[in-house]
């Protein structure tokens, strides 16, 4: 008994029970079209569309907007290159040949559109898990992390993403067959050669969708709980600052006042001896008690910025000398030359690069689980157990379903940076780019 079976991103093998399977993807004979088949022959070009514009706008405002070439957005364009090639340009051809239920472009370009659909496809999910291990360590390790947050690195670490594919699929897909370990297919089929031998087809499913997807996962919740532990303490700190910073405007704010009627009360004691008696007196009057009470009146105004109309009568006395030091309070807590306060903007910058590159991965990731599960358990299943799988054509939408992530992943830059979205509205809409 056999059962058609589509395995790797457009592999149709036929298995039997021993596992000796032929590849077949000759048209029917009934000419009968399923819904599968409208529905992608209407949504195939829509989403092809999309992909390329998307990702082709994303290597483009990169390339010309300077603010964007930052040490994250290098592996979003990385991603974006992958994206580009695995859902915006070997998809076309596969559409074709779904359509016509046959190959008709001839060995050459079968073997070379399968390999590099695979190698492209398997760099996504590289390229991911790369994202998610840049975010660990920025998070865990955040001063050797800050050594190493360079370009050089950057290429680097993006490098790996498409050399091991590099590694693993041009054995598979082109030594192989070529050398006679495995069979050649030929037109009018198009698949990989490793789909007609179950160690390799396992390996094939291992390696290019389950263990980059729950590695990225599994990294992910780590990445998650030290968000979490760093927002407490960031939380902790910034109470802890405030209140050292209220402390020292209260009590600078005590000094400066004292002072103030230690002055008032020295030049009351020189009057002249005439004047003594109405400087006694003077001392019921309410502009004295003023100088007395302006220590609260002072601090309220710091504290709560809410004016004391009650003393407003003495301002022309006093009040010029405690705006001054109110001044020179604010100058000394929040001066944008002070060491502090550059060192606070630059961690606050710092944390809210993080934070962005952070969500970033989150919908990068969800777009990756929620088009790339459903294939990789239908996958899964059929290797487990070959005659409990959905139909082909159930099968091969579940497949294409995996190119949509390329379509999305552009849509979540924008929603998760700013400055992604606005370079992306300037050219849509012709307008003037920032540079």
């Amino acid at each position: 008994m056999q059962t058609d079976r589509e395995f790797l991103y457009g592999t149709n093998i036929t298995v039997d029970d021993d596992w000796r399977p032929n590849s077949t993807t000759v048209p029917t004979q009934d000419g009968h079209f399923t819904p599968w088949f409208f529905i992608r022959a209407i949504l195939g070009p829509s989403v092809l569309l999309v992909t390329l514009i998307g990702n082709l706008l994303v290597i483009y405002v990169f390339a010309t907007t300077r603010k964007l070439r930052t040490y994250t957005n290098y592996y979003l364009v990385g991603l974006a290159v992958a994206d580009l090639v695995s859902g915006g340009i070997t998809p076309a051809l596969e559409n074709v040949s779904w359509m016509l239920e046959m190959w008709p472009f001839g060995e050459a370009v079968c073997t070379i559109n399968v390999y590099i659909n695979h190698l492209f496809i398997h760099a996504t999910f590289l390229m991911t898990l790369t994202i998610c291990v840049d975010r660990y360590r920025a998070l865990t390790r955040p001063l050797r992390h800050l050594r190493e947050k360079t370009i050089k690195h950057a290429l680097w670490m993006i490098s790996f993403s498409y050399v091991i594919p590099f590694v693993i699929w041009t054995p598979l897909v082109i030594i192989l067959p070529y050398s006679g370990v495995t069979e050649r297919v030929l037109p009018p089929e198009c698949n990989g050669s490793y789909g007609h031998h179950f160690p390799l087809l396992v390996f094939a499913i291992a390696v290019m969708s389950w263990i980059p997807m729950l590695a990225t996962i599994t990294l992910y919740i780590f990445v998650f709980r030290a968000v979490l532990r760093g927002s407490r303490n960031e939380d902790r700190k910034t109470r802890d600052l405030c209140r050292v910073s209220m402390n020292t405007v209260e009590g600078r704010a005590l000094r400066e006042a004292r002072q103030i009627k230690n002055d008032s009360s020295w030049e009351n004691e020189d009057r002249s001896n005439e004047d003594q008696e109405a400087a006694q007196s003077s001392t019921d009057d309410p502009r004295q008690k003023q100088i007395t009470t302006k220590i609260p009146t002072m601090l309220s105004t710091l504290m709560c910025g809410i004016e004391n109309r009650g003393y407003q009568s003495n301002e022309q006395e006093n009040g010029t000398e405690l705006r001054e030091v109110i001044q020179t309070i604010d100058r000394e807590v929040i001066n944008p030359d002070q060491p502090a306060y550059k060192s606070h903007r630059r961690s606050f910058g710092r944390r809210l690069a993080s934070l962005r590159a952070t969500r970033t991965l989150t919908y990068i990731l969800v777009v990756m689980v929620v088009s790339a599960l459903p294939w990789s358990i239908i996958a899964f299943l059929a290797v487990v157990s070959p005659h409990s799988t959905p139909e082909v054509d159930i099968f091969r939408t579940m497949s294409w379903l995996v190119h949509l992530s390329s379509a999305a992943n552009p849509f979540c830059y924008a929603a998760s940076n700013p400055r992604f979205k606005r370079a992306f509205l300037h050219v849509l809409c012709c307008g003037r780019r920032g540079r």
